[in-house]
C-alpha cells in the first residue's frame, strides 16, 4: 500500500483553519510532517493525523465524562 499524505491546504481545509498554522506546526514539531525534495509545501502523512485526531477526540470524550460525573456528585 503506498503512503497517502495531505497537503497543508488539505489539512487546513479539514480542520477549518488558517494553513499558517499547519505550516508552523509542522515547523515546531507539533505535527508530524517533511518536506519533499523539490516541493515548497509540507506533506502530512494520512494515518500520522487521523491518529493525532482520535488522540484529541478520545481526550475530549474522557474530560466530557469528568465533566459528568462531576455534575452528578454536586447535585
Amino acid at each position: 500500500m503506498a503512503n497517502r499524505y495531505y497537503s497543508i491546504r488539505e489539512v487546513a481545509a479539514l480542520l477549518e483553519i488558517d494553513p499558517q498554522i499547519i505550516r508552523r506546526k509542522c515547523r515546531e514539531g507539533k505535527l508530524p510532517g517533511f518536506r519533499p525534495p523539490g516541493i515548497r509545501d509540507w506533506r502530512i502523512p494520512i494515518a500520522d493525523l487521523e491518529e493525532i485526531l482520535w488522540e484529541k477526540e478520545e481526550a475530549a470524550r474522557a474530560r466530557y465524562r469528568e465533566h459528568l460525573a462531576q455534575s452528578k456528585n454536586v447535585g
